[in-house]
């Protein structure tokens, strides 16, 4: 097997990732109907795990923007020395492995 990480493109097939049962649901749905979307907008990033030799999606992960604020910790020792009171950050919003590579 080679595998790549790269960014979710257009002509990706988003369909054919198999996630398991009904608990999976919601990373299924999003990933089929919204994630191209939201890449286009800038509103989040996708990027996909692609079995090179069977060219199939693996899994995917899913990046937004994030701004965390020093002040909003209540002890003034976290605080104390920075510079800004917000700072730019990333979060990991979906993560999901297709059923075929989980263990």
């Amino acid at each position: 097997m080679s595998f790549e990480i790269r960014a979710l493109q257009p002509e990706d097939n988003c369909k054919t990732l198999k996630l398991g049962g009904a608990e999976h649901a919601p990373l299924k749905t999003f990933f089929a109907k919204d994630a191209k979307r939201l890449a286009t907008e800038h509103l989040a990033k996708t990027f996909v795990l692609v079995d090179s030799t069977e060219n199939r999606i693996c899994g995917f992960a899913t990046t937004v923007c994030a701004q965390l604020s020093i002040q909003d910790y209540a002890m003034p020792e976290i605080s104390q020395g920075y510079r800004y009171r917000d700072y730019p950050g990333i979060k990991l919003a979906r993560l999901a492995v297709d059923r075929r590579y989980q263990g």
